[in-house]
């Protein structure tokens, strides 16, 4: 992961010197970016949209929501969302922080005793929220590709909870799903709510996600995008349905595009959180790493002295999946991308710049 955030760091510090020249939005120059991706990278179905000046004003699809019945990928198409789902977590932990239902320095094992201590140190709230816990990530491939059903969070971080810190906690920053699907435990602890029910009436209700829930192996839906993936020799094949539930706060959550505009707008409008609290989400830990900083459930990009403003946002990346989600907070512009084909994350990275490119 820390590769491709160089790479969006790359795209977007090439991208600033033709923001300034950039005409009104056009719907046809963001048609043809979808259009030339799917051609050029391999992707089978992707769809966009860009919320801008109060209002959504672009979304549309390319390629196919399933290839082999030749349904079009459009608006209504249902992917998963990755680790977009990082970012609504860290909302609910600082909605419950708000209410005083739990405070950022408490140790994990404050809500969830069967959490063991670690000899390297205490791990708090706030280092989850960072990344800066020591905890890893996905040790084996069968954890990151997983089949197996978790019923409870507490059963999935059974998975990781004995595994030995990786640097004693506030120390570094190691990009972890699996410190994400502790916060999600510590929601239901603090909340007394399942994680889906937190979320849909906290966070995805009030800002009018009405498409957006946890995805449940083997469960139809509507609309549901059929997954892929392209292999390192460049060809695409159907991607193995995985079981998220080893990992639905960090990476299980499903949503379509206008979904996660509504995501941005209620970030954009301060619907979910208080300004102060906001302005603490998007301040980074001040631990080093590389590539762009890391906030609470947030990448930070950009500048406000940079013609495109500050950005926040998040990219995400798994079986039949890669996605981006951009909120650029001075320029009041949403934009967001869901595509249904693994390996092309930098790709789908790179389209989503460029049709944000096409806003200022």
């Amino acid at each position: 992961m820390k590769n491709l955030v160089i790479i969006f760091a790359f795209l977007s510090t090439f991208s600033l010197a033709g923001w300034a020249q950039q005409e009104a939005f056009s719907t046809e120059k963001a048609d043809e970016i979808l259009q030339k991706n799917i051609q050029k990278h391999g992707m089978v179905g992707i769809v966009a949209g860009v919320y801008k000046d109060g209002k959504v004003v672009w979304q549309n699809g390319a390629g196919y929501r399933d290839r082999e019945a030749k349904i079009a990928a459009n608006a209504q198409m249902l992917n998963r969302t990755a680790s977009i789902s990082k970012p609504m977590t860290a909302i609910a932990i600082l909605q419950l922080f708000e209410q005083k239902k739990l405070g950022l320095d408490d140790p994990v094992q404050k809500y969830l005793p069967y959490f063991p201590k670690k000899k390297k140190g205490t791990i708090t709230i706030r280092h989850l929220l960072h990344h800066i816990s020591g905890i890893g990530a996905y040790q084996k491939r069968k954890n990151a590709f997983n089949t197996k059903n978790y019923p409870t969070l507490e059963e999935a971080i059974g998975v990781f909870k004995n595994r030995k810190l990786l640097n004693k906690p506030g120390e570094a920053y190691h990009y972890t799903t699996y410190g994400y699907v502790v916060l999600g435990a510590i929601v239901e602890k603090a909340s007394g709510m399942t994680y889906r029910d937190y979320m849909k009436k906290n966070i995805w209700d009030k800002a009018g996600m009405t498409h957006t829930d946890v995805e449940v192996f083997g469960q139809s839906y509507n609309n549901k995008a059929k997954l892929y993936r392209k292999t390192r020799k460049g060809e695409i094949v159907e991607d193995k349905n995985t079981d998220l539930s080893i990992k639905v706060p960090g990476g299980g959550v499903q949503s379509t595009v206008g979904d996660l505009l509504k995501f941005g707008q209620a970030i954009l409008e301060h619907k979910l959180i208080k300004p102060a609290t906001f302005q603490m989400m998007i301040t980074p830990s001040g631990i080093k790493k590389r590539g762009n900083p890391y906030a609470m459930g947030w990448f930070v990009y950009g500048r406000k002295d940079q013609p495109s403003g500050l950005c926040i946002g998040h990219s995400g990346s798994q079986s039949g999946t890669s996605t981006q989600l951009l909120i650029y907070l001075d320029k009041k512009t949403v934009v967001a991308t869901l595509c249904n084909t693994a390996g092309v994350w930098p790709q789908v990275v790179g389209l989503t710049v460029d049709l944000a490119m096409t806003t200022f």
